[in-house]
């Protein structure tokens, strides 16, 4: 470079922005000020910022992405529901029904037949209407497709029925299959939800709250955005902010907390490595759809003398690729973490936990309590209406 330097930080540690007066904070204002000759930022150009200071050639071209908690795998209470959508819950519901209807009435009409003709049973004096003991209950539908054992009939009787049943069992057979196989594909590889995955679905919601460093480019925008146009999506953003950040050493703690930032790609991807380099496990996701992309460059109080050096080395620095080479360098951790949320724990299975069951056991819980209240039942019509009788 053919110069000394002395690196100096900003007291606020921001980039800048600037106040109702006229005058800038952070970085930007140490340039308005000519308190530096130089500020490596970098910075994201805008035309306010142009007003006070000049910047150099772009270091990198970049938009915005949103760093949030990576979420992780939950217990799901309808989990053994999922399986089939609810149109598939319906059609097999509704199939049940009909094939029971359907069986009972050939049933029905077997057993007229046989009343009207007494056959005697082998090796007994007695004479009783064929299969008059022998009616099916109504829940033999849902016993097959629970593959339960069912009662068998004798030779020659109830061909149509047969058929039937047959081919019900034969659907059931291949429900049951299909719900198991779907179900433990879900167990194996499950599916995290995503809360956002845009800057539009995150001003949407409310169950994420989120931020950005005071003093940014975002700032500026969004601030901007507001007062125009309220109803934007920008302009939404600053709205539902919470607390700015006014230190960028807390992007990490601040994201791994709970709360979204919204940072240039670069730092997002840079943070997420960082992150991961330190504890082995990935604890931030980042969003695939960006907002505003803009140019980033180093900044220079009005007219400096500096400016051209720099341009000049920067051009040199792109043209061997050695600035390529250095933000690939920083992130070599990052792209372990780019996998989507849920497909990064490599082969390791989820124990489950006792939510993964809830769903079964509450089901469970109020088949006892219906069966134990139809049992009561029964019991006061056993002992209460033969003594009124």
């Amino acid at each position: 470079m053919g110069f000394c330097y002395q690196f100096v930080r900003p007291p606020d540690g921001l980039w800048g922005a600037p106040y109702p007066n006229g005058s800038w904070f952070g970085m930007m204002g140490m340039l308005q000020r000519r308190e530096v000759d130089l500020a490596v930022g970098p910075f994201g150009v805008t035309l306010a910022r142009s007003s006070v200071a000049v910047f150099s050639v772009p270091i990198l071209f970049t938009d915005h992405a949103i760093l949030y908690r990576r979420p992780q795998v939950q217990p799901d209470l309808l989990g053994f529901t999922k399986p089939f959508i609810p149109s598939v819950w319906a059609a097999v519901l509704c199939s049940l029904v009909v094939v029971t209807a359907l069986a009972l009435l050939i049933n029905a009409s077997l057993l007229r037949r046989t009343r009207e003709t007494d056959v005697e049973e082998p090796g007994d004096g007695a004479r009783s209407p064929a299969g008059a003991a022998e009616g099916p209950s109504w829940l033999w539908g849902y016993m097959i497709l629970l593959a339960q054992v069912l009662r068998r009939r004798r030779s020659g009787e109830g061909e149509a029925e047969r058929v039937v049943v047959a081919l019900w069992m034969l659907a059931a057979f291949i429900i049951g299959v299909v719900y198991k196989s779907n179900l433990k594909a879900m167990l194996i590889v499950p599916k995290v939800g995503i809360p956002f995955d845009s800057l539009e679905e995150l001003v949407a919601q409310d169950a994420v709250p989120w931020t950005f460093p005071r003093g940014s480019i975002v700032h500026s925008f969004f601030e901007a955005a507001h007062e125009e146009d309220p109803a934007s999506s920008m302009g939404r953003g600053w709205a539902g902010r919470s607390r700015l950040l006014t230190n960028p050493q807390m992007i990490i703690p601040t994201s791994a907390a709970g709360v979204a930032g919204l940072y240039t790609r670069h730092s997002s991807l840079y943070s997420m490595g960082s992150d991961f380099s330190k504890y082995g496990v990935c604890r931030l996701a980042i969003t695939r759809q960006g907002f505003m992309p803009v140019q980033y460059s180093m900044g220079f109080p009005k007219n400096s003398t500096l400016k051209p050096s720099v341009d000049k080395m920067i051009y040199r620095l792109n043209e061997f690729g050695l600035l390529e080479k250095h933000m690939r360098d920083e992130m070599a951790n990052t792209s372990y973490c780019l996998q989507p949320p849920g497909s990064d724990a490599g082969t390791e299975l989820r124990a489950l936990a006792i939510g993964d069951f809830l769903g079964v056991l509450s089901l469970y819980a109020i088949g006892v309590a219906v069966a134990s209240l139809v049992f009561l039942g029964e019991m006061v019509v056993v002992r209460v209406v033969p003594t009124l009788a």
